[in-house]
């Protein structure tokens, strides 16, 4: 069953709203990247048109067919290539370490296949979440037994092997992490662990496995974070950034952000006329919002956040209609993804945090970033697909054998 919507063939069950949503925020990030690049690119090509905006159409465009193919797929299809999906994610990481990966400020965060550049990072957040809610929608309860002090081998038979074996899925996803961090990325394989954590948690993982999870992860990104002498000197000097010496160096980025939007005031109407984006060096990536802000003002950028939040309370409010386990912890999954991403974002902008180089959804640019993104729009229609009921495949079946080719019905024989 198919109906026709702005020219598009779309499924009896597409949601509309989740559409229009995403589709506003495209094109409203279009007009930001525009606003945010065009001082750079009349300096520096003298065009008015930032190269940036080309991108992002072009990662529309692929995100749309991408999204048209998606959706039109069947929850239980993808749950069935779920594993698939994910492995062909991870080793997009692991091509990052060959010469393939190619390296551009310092990181390898790009694979080039062929004439293609791809950021596989931002592709394995779709392949994660949807390999985890694979996994969760199939898993059986944990059945509590008594847990015998001795021997060992009973004990590590019966409660360490098959916890591990429970585990092993977000572990896998974990060293995923790893790899994003090597390139290196540690705030995009920060989003990637805190919105499958999410996931599990919407999945019916015990509290006891998610507290321990908690206090592993909060080692391991301490370990992380100070493991590395130029982390801990953005960290340290973050706090210390309105200091002559790191206002003019690390701190320069967030220190110029934070008077864009102090700028900005309640409304402001000075679009186009904005200092940030002629102070900062990438003004349409990470901090487009300090651009937003400051010339819309409080209002402006509060409108930006509440589109961003009302895509994600759409997936939450589709999640608890999903016709399957399955498709539930997929919405609830991206929506977990796109929150935790736009808070990040939106904290580096303001200085809550320090900068890690996390995009803000559907607005700063970045092609693999916004084929992600509709691409999950488009498993989150996918998720919303009503499952086949079996009565009625049986007739449908049925009413096909008693046919000639051209349709219509045949008596029978006998």
């Amino acid at each position: 069953m198919t109906r026709r919507s702005g020219g598009l063939l779309l499924a009896s069950w597409h949601d509309p709203v989740l559409l229009a949503l995403a589709l506003l925020a495209t094109f409203l990030g279009a007009l930001a990247i525009v606003d945010a690049g065009y001082v750079r690119s009349l300096d520096k090509s003298q065009v008015l048109v930032p190269r940036e905006l080309a991108m992002h159409g072009v990662g529309f465009l692929v995100g749309l067919l991408g999204y048209l193919w998606v959706s039109r797929r069947s929850a239980a299809g993808l749950q069935r290539f779920a594993l698939l999906v994910w492995l062909g994610c991870f080793i997009l990481l692991a091509l990052t370490k060959t010469p393939l990966g190619v390296e551009m400020n310092e990181a390898r965060r790009w694979v080039r296949l062929g004439p293609i550049q791809v950021q596989p990072s931002e592709f394995a957040k779709v392949g994660a979440l949807l390999y985890l809610s694979a996994v969760l929608a199939g898993r059986k309860p944990w059945h509590n037994r008594p847990i015998p002090l001795t021997p060992l081998p009973r004990w590590l038979d019966w409660v360490l092997v098959p916890k591990l074996a429970r585990a092993a899925p977000f572990l896998w996803v974990v060293l995923a992490a790893g790899l994003i961090e090597l390139e290196p990325d540690l705030g995009t394989a920060a989003v990637l662990v805190s919105a499958s954590y999410l996931l599990l948690i919407a999945g019916g993982v015990s509290r006891k496995s998610l507290l321990l999870l908690f206090a592993a992860g909060l080692l391991g990104a301490t370990l992380l974070a100070t493991g590395k002498s130029y982390r801990m000197e953005r960290l340290t000097s973050h706090w210390h950034r309105w200091e002559q010496a790191n206002m003019d160096d690390v701190g320069y980025q967030t220190v110029q952000s934070e008077i864009g939007m102090a700028l900005g005031g309640f409304v402001s109407l000075d679009a186009g006329g904005g200092r940030t984006k002629r102070m900062i060096p990438a003004p349409t990536t990470d901090f487009i919002m300090a651009t937003i802000a400051e010339e819309t003002g409080f209002v402006g950028a509060t409108a930006v956040i509440g589109l961003l939040g009302a895509i994600v309370w759409r997936l939450l409010w589709l999640a608890r209609r999903a016709p399957t386990r399955f498709g539930g912890l997929v919405l609830t999954g991206l929506a977990g993804w796109i929150g935790v991403q736009s808070c990040v974002n939106v904290c580096m902008a303001n200085a809550l945090i320090m900068p890690i180089g996390v995009p803000l959804p559907f607005f700063s640019s970045g092609t693999s970033s916004l084929v992600a993104l509709w691409v999950a729009m488009g498993l989150a229609q996918a998720a919303m697909r009503p499952v086949p009921q079996k009565a009625t495949v049986e007739v449908e079946h049925a009413a096909g054998r008693d046919r000639w080719g051209h349709g219509r019905a045949r008596l029978s024989r006998a």
